[in-house]
Order: structure tokens, then C-alpha cells, then sequence
């Protein structure tokens, strides 16, 4: 027992003087991958599927400004593009295979920005960090160019620093995904790549070798969408009811009526929306290209909300105003879905509206984003 004391003691000295070197664990083989294929948002899902992928954030890269703002990115002058920085387990997934991803996710022969925007912060570029990456680059493209018989439009340049964007950003198709499907589709993003690419568009079809497997490590990743997805209501397009327990609370409005008799007098979907705090499909509402003078009302009361002068083309897919009438809404925190919203509803009845941001317009800076059928429309006269 003395000699084995003995010789513990002799380790621990020679641990403490750092003769003997501590046993640590071997640092996770991962890899990192930047690419820019126009909006970050549309790149971020693809990549976000294959096995071995641990994480994709969205970003800017290859420009002169140190820790750029997204305004400064896109209003120019920064040198940047969007770009989004892929960390991968190289021996779960190849470079190789995240160019393929790449590849059929952007419109490779338009060098001037991709789909709907333009300018040199959409531009497509691949960034590589080595030799081996540059090769890979080099020869795919170069494949593709012989597949296509003309020259891609696609950059392929020395790895730069990466900036990660504000928060808002990242995981934004998940966390506004009736936004992002609006805006996807609006900027004919899918039909040029579905005409490009035929049935390889969008890298959306994984196969399921490449796929993270259910309990495993790189799952988390996975895992933690899924979670945004369940919150975010994303399965039923956002009507996914706040029907839990959002009822208005009838009594302490001016207006008050029974269940049955708002049931009588509302439709069905303007039930749901004003009664039951539900949200109707983006740009289904003809209001939201309604562009003539005159005044939004309550439709479950008539009461005038929104003045068509304070509304705006938000890209949404909902008619958005920066301010309403004085006195026509009030405002409530919504905790649905594990998220923290401020709800705006009607001051007279209690009718749910739909939400305010503060990612608005000047005067006010806020957006109030609305149901469309929880309003009518009054045109001014004359």
C-alpha cells in the first residue's frame, strides 16, 4: 500500500510540474464550409439536412468592413455577400458532397445577384479555406460547365473572415415561415431553380444515407428545428390555431356577444381569426394589394382601425400599417407558442387583429401586421 501511495504522489507531483502531460479529450474533427448563394435564409435548410452537418449559420463574408451590420451589406459599399458557414464531421459528410448541395440550390450563371435581388452582396461565390477545397470547387464547376456546354457565372475565391448575422436572421425560414415562403416564392426563386436543375432542385430530396439518423449526435441539430418548427405552428402553414385557451375575453369590451352569436354573424375564417386568435395564409387576402383611398374597418364591429395611408407593402403576404386611428386597438403580450408577440386587437369588440413588430416603417418604426379578413374595407368616396 506505502509503494502504491508512493507512487501516486510521484504522478500527481509530476501532473503538477507539467513534466507529464494531462490526458484531455481529442478535439472533434470539424470542419468548416462558407458558400454565398443569395439570401442566407434559402441556404441555411439544404445544407441543414445532410448527416454529419452540426450546424449552419447564416452570415456575411469576402468583403472590407470588420463586424458589418446587415443594413451595411445590403445597402453596398461593404464588399460582403450573404453567406452562410456550414460546420461539418468531414468523415460523415465530404466536401464533395456539400458542393452538390450547393450547386443545385443557386442559379450558377447569373453573377449579378440571384432571383430577385440584385447587387454584389447576393452575389454566388464559394469561399475556399485550402488546396484540396479549391480543387474540389475548381473541378465541379468545371464539370457542370461541361454538362451545361457554357461558363458559370459562380466565383470561386480564398476563404475571408466570416461575420455571423444578428440573431433575427438565423433560422429564419423556422421561425417565420410563412414570411420566408412568401418571400421564396415572390422572389421566383423555386421556378428558376426548378428550371435549371429539373428534378435535382434544391437539394431537398437528401438521400436517406446522407440524412442524420434519429438519436444520433449530429441529430441535435435536427432536433432543435423540429422544436422550432412545433412552436412556430410551421406544419399547418400558421393556422395552426393560437386556439390554446386565446379565446377574447368577451366581457370586458363595449361589444359583447355570445360564442353562437358571433358564430352567426362572422364566416367561418373570420371566426377563427377574430374570435379564436387564429392566422389566416399569407397574400390570400385580396387587402393586401388593396391600394385605394379610404379606410380599414373591425369585421366583427365596423369600427374604423387603419387610415390607407399608413399602410405599406411589407413584403409579408398580410396588409401592414405603421400606425392606427387613435384609440381603435389595444395591445396585449401573447405567450403562444413559447414566444413572447404583442397581440393587437380591436378597442371596441375584442376581435383579434393580428400582431405589431417593431421592424416597421419611419414615422412610427412598428409594423402592424393584420389579418386580412378581420377587416373590410371602406374606399373614400369621390
Amino acid at each position: 500500500m506505502k509503494v502504491v501511495s508512493a507512487l501516486l504522489l510521484g504522478l500527481l507531483g509530476l501532473l503538477a510540474s507539467g513534466l507529464l502531460p494531462a490526458q484531455s479529450a481529442a478535439p472533434a474533427a470539424q470542419r468548416s464550409a462558407v458558400f454565398a448563394g443569395g439570401c442566407f435564409w434559402c441556404m441555411e435548410g439544404p445544407f441543414e439536412k445532410l448527416v454529419g452537418v452540426s450546424d449552419v449559420v447564416s452570415g456575411f463574408s469576402g468583403g472590407r468592413t470588420a463586424n458589418p451590420s446587415y443594413e451595411q451589406v445590403t445597402a453596398g459599399g461593404t464588399g460582403h455577400a450573404e453567406v452562410v458557414r456550414v460546420s461539418y464531421d468531414p468523415k460523415k459528410v465530404s466536401y464533395a458532397t456539400l458542393l452538390e448541395i450547393y450547386w443545385r440550390n443557386v442559379d450558377p450563371f447569373d453573377g449579378g445577384g440571384q432571383f430577385c435581388d440584385r447587387g454584389p452582396s447576393y452575389r454566388p461565390e464559394i469561399f475556399v479555406a485550402n488546396d484540396e477545397e479549391r480543387r474540389l470547387a475548381e473541378q465541379s464547376k468545371a464539370a457542370l460547365e461541361k454538362r451545361f456546354g457554357k461558363t458559370l457565372a459562380v466565383r470561386i475565391t480564398k476563404a475571408a473572415p466570416f461575420y455571423a448575422a444578428e440573431g433575427y436572421h438565423q433560422d429564419y425560414y423556422l421561425r417565420n415561415p410563412l414570411r420566408y415562403k412568401y418571400y421564396r416564392s415572390s422572389c421566383g426563386r423555386d421556378n428558376r431553380l426548378d428550371k435549371v436543375w429539373g428534378a435535382e432542385a434544391r437539394g431537398d430530396n437528401v438521400p436517406a444515407a446522407r440524412r442524420a439518423s434519429p438519436g444520433s449526435s449530429e441529430e441535435s441539430i435536427v432536433n432543435r428545428r423540429k422544436w422550432l418548427q412545433t412552436v412556430a405552428g410551421v406544419a399547418a402553414g400558421g393556422a395552426v390555431a393560437g386556439n390554446l385557451s386565446m379565446k377574447a375575453d368577451a366581457g370586458t369590451f363595449p361589444i359583447r356577444k355570445t360564442e353562437d352569436e358571433w358564430r352567426a354573424q362572422l364566416t367561418p375564417e373570420q371566426f377563427r381569426v377574430l374570435r379564436e386568435h387564429g392566422t389566416e395564409r399569407a397574400g390570400t387576402s385580396p387587402l393586401n394589394n388593396e391600394k385605394r383611398s379610404g379606410v380599414f374597418h373591425c369585421a366583427g364591429c365596423e369600427q374604423a382601425l387603419f387610415t390607407s395611408d399608413t399602410k405599406y407593402e411589407s413584403g409579408t403576404g398580410w396588409p401592414s400599417f405603421f400606425r392606427p386611428l387613435p384609440g381603435a386597438v389595444g395591445t396585449k403580450t401573447d405567450r403562444s407558442f413559447f414566444m413572447t408577440r404583442t397581440e393587437v386587437h380591436c378597442s371596441r369588440c375584442g376581435g383579434h387583429l393580428g400582431h405589431v413588430f417593431d421592424d416597421g416603417p419611419a414615422p412610427t418604426g412598428l409594423r402592424y401586421c393584420m389579418n386580412g379578413v378581420a377587416l373590410t374595407f371602406v374606399p373614400s368616396k369621390g
